[in-house]
């Protein structure tokens, strides 16, 4: 679980980093695939100044064939007005953190653990 929840927190701090400080472009959205929550991808000029494609996060289908704005990063290319995306992972993160922290004081307040709760008389 502890794996899951590090990479959950890679993964949305790596979102919020793109979509705050990610390279800002213009992308060309080519195509989407699937009919709801679709996958689309397009082609933009990468940092480098070269000709880049590939997903873009926080785009549907209204858009193909349209230029958007975005931020590259790691996980690629972000949509500019994608923060409901960013915030959505960055969301799935904090719980993960949240059920560490819970998991690891109920460990430390067992029979055998580190706190003792007091015992009324």
């Amino acid at each position: 679980m502890v794996i899951v929840v590090a990479l959950a927190n890679w993964v949305g701090a790596t979102a919020v980093y793109t979509f705050t400080a990610g390279t800002e472009t213009i992308a060309h959205v080519k195509s989407c695939d699937g009919s709801r929550n679709s996958v689309c991808s397009g082609s933009w000029t990468g940092r480098r100044g070269l000709a880049e494609s590939g997903q873009i996060f926080g785009v549907d289908r209204a858009d193909v064939g349209r230029d958007v704005r975005v931020r590259l990063g790691p996980l690629g290319a972000i949509a500019a007005r994608a923060w409901g995306f960013v915030f959505g992972l960055s969301f799935l993160a904090l719980l993960g953190d949240v059920a560490i922290i819970a998991l690891i004081v109920r460990w430390l307040r067992r029979p055998n653990g580190l706190i003792r709760t007091p015992r009324l008389r």
